[in-house]
């Protein structure tokens, strides 16, 4: 749901797919679902009295898409139902419950369910441009084709979930232990060796760590395959 998670996900992928490290890409659910208390109601609305943080959004994250070359739209349908305006109206920032959220779930589980099959990066890559990068008019009625096109069968993974969701439950319960095991709870957040990389603004420092720990590239790239970042950090 992240537009900074989109934002990341070039350099995550290229990181992937040319050098000589594994991204293991897990999905969980947004903070906005899981901790709802902290954006809504109160005082200023959105962002826990934070007031500032949804129109600052809108224009940040197009400014970085621009800056990072990125295609950028901003989500419509937003992936997390939620009232965000007036900002002065008590209710600002009021979110769904999760049983009522339209999309979130689903999303989440398709996630868990491609993290299952070794695909998590090539779901995303395939999903989050639809709803962030303004290839898809009305994302929700294309998301069956992106799922597809990772090599992954949406018809049967759909029945899969509905007939044991606690399978796919515990997939997202698991990555949420092991990322608040990091001591972060914000995403886009690389973690390597424990050490957390929170926000799309510190790639630059998780690729100098990992080079400082011996990086190196690989002879051919893998997929998931991505055109090289526009600003990728100097250096090897």
């Amino acid at each position: 749901r992240s537009p900074y998670s989109y934002l990341a996900l070039q350099r995550y992928t290229w990181l992937n797919s040319n050098f000589n490290v594994n991204v293991n890409l897990k999905v969980i659910f947004p903070v906005a679902v899981r901790t709802p208390a902290m954006f809504s109601g109160g005082t200023g609305g959105t962002g826990g009295g934070r007031w500032y943080k949804w129109q600052d959004t809108l224009h940040d994250a197009a400014r970085s898409g621009k800056y990072e070359g990125v295609p950028f739209r901003f989500a419509d349908p937003d992936p997390v139902v939620q009232n965000h305006w007036p900002f002065e109206n008590p209710n600002s920032g009021y979110i769904l419950p999760l049983e009522q959220q339209p999309y979130i779930t689903w999303l989440t589980r398709l996630g868990n369910g491609a993290q299952l099959a070794g695909k998590s990066l090539e779901y995303v890559n395939q999903v989050s441009p639809l709803i962030w990068g303004g290839r898809s008019d009305f994302w929700p009625a294309d998301i069956e084709d992106a799922f597809n096109r990772t090599g992954l069968d949406y018809a049967a993974t759909i029945e899969d979930i509905q007939k044991n969701p606690g399978k796919y439950d515990a997939i997202w319960q698991q990555n949420q232990v092991e990322f608040e095991a990091s001591g972060h709870g914000g995403v886009p957040c690389g973690v390597f060796r424990g050490e957390p990389f929170f926000g799309q603004d510190r790639f630059n420092h998780l690729f100098w760590r990992l080079r400082q720990n011996g990086l190196t590239t690989r002879p051919e790239p893998r997929a998931p395959f991505t055109t090289k970042p526009l600003r990728w950090p100097d250096g090897i």
